[in-house]
């Protein structure tokens, strides 16, 4: 079989779902409540076992010109925890859909009927660790599914700060700041019943042009069940795998 190559902005964008790995160390500030806040926040979410989360999101792309062009994606976000989700993204660059079982991710590509497997075994924060490195990529909203979002940026930040109540989407929200050598982040999470997530900015300063990440999320639900199979893949009729690879590969194969 022809494999064909899912270009760099394809796999970056397909889950849409953070954050470079920098631990921190003995010199790094971490404020008392700004851990306090997103703690309470990230146990409150994970304690839900199923949760669907609708959320809008950009990306900025450096064009030829050096000036930074910004893109919108809409998406679905389903998560059965531990170690089930499913996903569809639409906007300006793409159209993906992904499934994780429990066992192996799944992603579709329904505009070009291609699609890619990863075979792991584990939770949803496992699963998207090893794409990470499988692949060589991040995935910005994965704090929506994963199991313990607090423990993804204490891990990964060398500051964090607490701002204040402040709005996002006109709901109030605990506002937050952190950073490390490659990001610089703020997040607000609700101070309501829901507790979570409402808004995520990313500015990578270690990439050219220092593209900024946006995501909001507009509605929030926790389901009770979900229809038996619907984090299950089947391969549409026609479709055809393809070799997901990693995102020195990937890149390699924009300029085939």
């Amino acid at each position: 079989m022809n494999m064909h190559r899912i270009p760099r902005i394809a796999l970056a964008l397909t889950i849409g779902f953070s954050f470079s790995a920098v631990s921190l160390s003995a010199g790094d500030s971490v404020e008392p409540r700004a851990r306090e806040v997103l703690e309470q926040s990230s146990t409150a979410l994970g304690a839900q076992e199923r949760a669907r989360f609708v959320v809008r999101d950009s990306i900025d792309i450096i064009d030829a010109t050096g000036q930074k062009i910004q893109h919108e994606h809409n998406r679905t976000i389903e998560v059965e925890r531990p170690n089930r989700f499913r996903s569809s993204a639409q906007g300006d660059l793409m159209k993906a859909q992904a499934w994780y079982d429990g066992e192996s991710a799944s992603i579709l590509l329904p505009g070009k009927n291609v699609w890619g497997k990863i075979e792991h075994e584990g939770d949803i924060d496992s699963m998207l660790l090893h794409a990470s490195e499988v692949l060589g990529m991040q995935f910005p909203a994965a704090d929506l599914a994963s199991n313990d979002f607090a423990a993804l940026i204490l891990e990964n930040a060398k500051s964090l700060r607490y701002l204040g109540i402040h709005l996002a989407l006109g709901t109030d929200c605990h506002h937050l700041a952190f950073s490390n050598d490659g990001i610089d982040g703020q997040i607000w999470l609700r101070t309501d019943d829901a507790a979570t997530i409402q808004k995520l900015v990313i500015d990578y300063k270690s990439l050219p042009g220092e593209p900024q990440y946006q995501l909001e999320v507009l509605s929030i639900e926790y389901p009770e069940s979900y229809p038996e199979g619907h984090f299950d893949f089947a391969p549409p009729e026609g479709a055809e795998r393809v070799d997901l690879l990693p995102i020195a590969q990937a890149v390699a194969a924009t300029q085939e």
